[in-house]
């Protein structure tokens, strides 16, 4: 049963007639009977009496009219509605944010959540994207913007960064690590960890730079992201290192220890010249940072 077999049984009750009811929807006299007719077997019910005369509505029929007009009413106003719907989500103005693996801190999502409530008429768009990727997405258009550690002048190039915050680095391990009961970790308490890193050749300043000094026992993965990999190697013993805005992804799961090692600046990539939209977005993003 669909809207186009009802609205044939509509026309054909209304104007007492298969022929006129074709000629009515713009489709031949067997053709709405074979809808009417389908009507009949699939609802288990003879809607139409068929006489020499024309047809009449059974008493059965008769309610099962009145539920039809309600349905395609129904229907038609379901569309209606869910068309000015997407006209006007069409109609928003757009801020893409490049999503990255570790996905966001909390301070991002509160600050998402504000300008959301402030700003019905901007539609935030999440894309998923690895770290080195956002630098191509955003000279192309395909992203406004990235959360990131600041870049090196190689891979900013043209690009700016307006800084968040100062990042340190954070340390996950699995909750029977030794290190695990300390809530906080200095340069010489990692001096006998084993330490896993990202690459993230694209920093401007890097895990391995900021942690060489102290950790003898540093391992650089070179290959992107891979949460089951990194969590291999924790369960292995190993601690995982990464920035404070990256521990939201792991607590819970991990112990998580801060440092004072410091791993840069982190902060917002973007075109030099951006939409006012960006920037009231980047504004609200500022009201969340401790």
């Amino acid at each position: 049963m669909n809207d186009s077999q009802l609205k044939a049984f509509i026309r054909a009750a209304e104007l007492k007639s298969f022929t006129k009811a074709a000629n009515a929807e713009k489709i031949t006299t067997p053709t709405l009977i074979q809808k009417i007719n389908l009507l009949e077997l699939e609802s288990g019910i003879q809607i139409f009496n068929r006489t020499h005369k024309g047809i009449e509505l059974t008493a059965a029929g008769k309610v099962f009219y009145d539920a039809s007009k309600k349905i395609i009413e129904l229907s038609e106003k379901a569309c209606q509605e869910a068309r000015l719907i997407e006209k006007a989500e069409l109609q928003k103005k757009v801020i893409r944010i490049g999503q990255t693996p570790e996905w966001f801190p909390q301070f991002f999502i509160k600050a998402c959540e504000k300008f959301q409530n402030e700003h019905a008429d901007i539609k935030l768009e999440f894309i998923p994207c690895h770290f080195i990727e956002h630098f191509e997405k955003i000279r192309k258009g395909e992203i406004d913007m990235g959360l990131l550690s600041k870049p090196s002048a190689s891979y900013l190039q043209d690009l700016d960064f307006t800084l968040l915050k100062k990042s340190t680095c954070a340390f996950c391990m699995n909750n029977a690590h030794p290190l695990a009961k300390k809530s906080f970790l200095s340069g010489k308490e990692l001096k006998n960890a084993r330490v896993l890193c990202g690459m993230a050749e694209y920093m401007e300043s890097t895990f391995e730079s900021a942690l060489s000094p102290f950790c003898p026992n540093l391992t650089i993965e070179k290959a992107n992201f891979d949460s089951n990999k990194v969590m291999r190697h924790i369960m292995n013993g190993e601690l995982y290192v990464v920035t404070s805005e990256g521990t939201d992804y792991y607590e819970g799961l991990l112990t998580v220890v801060p440092s004072k090692i410091p791993i840069g600046n982190y902060g917002i990539v973007h075109k030099k010249e951006i939409s006012q939209e960006l920037s009231d977005f980047m504004a609200t993003i500022r009201l969340f940072i401790a």
